[in-house]
């Protein structure tokens, strides 16, 4: 499914990762919703805040992962814009690539609601 024509979710690629069981993607895609991602996310606010680039890097790291496993490009590609800001220890302009992973999480999340 796309959204202003980046790859949110490719339903396709995360059924295969859980051998096409909807039920197994739907719950898979809840922890991450209802769990990985607030923890991560807050990791993620509190390394930009506290300028702490490990923090950063591992947390987006971490979400980068899951999301991958989702097929959601968009989300992919501003994790790793993140985690590359924390490898190279330069935060600057991560507050704002935060913004556009949090308005993308909420873009994933309503396409998701639509499939459950």
């Amino acid at each position: 499914m796309k959204y202003a024509s980046i790859e949110i979710m490719d339903v396709k690629a995360a059924l295969e990762l859980v051998g096409g069981d909807g039920d197994i993607l739907k719950e898979v895609i809840g922890v991450f919703l209802e769990q990985d991602y607030p923890e991560q996310h807050k990791l993620l606010k509190d390394g930009i805040d506290k300028h702490n680039a490990q923090t950063v890097k591992v947390a987006a790291h971490s979400i980068k992962g899951a999301v991958s496993s989702f097929g959601s490009e968009a989300l992919t590609t501003t994790a790793l814009r993140l985690e590359e800001m924390g490898r190279n220890n330069d935060l600057m302009g991560a507050a704002a690539v935060l913004k556009e992973l949090e308005q993308e999480v909420i873009q994933f999340t309503d396409i998701f609601a639509q499939y459950s």
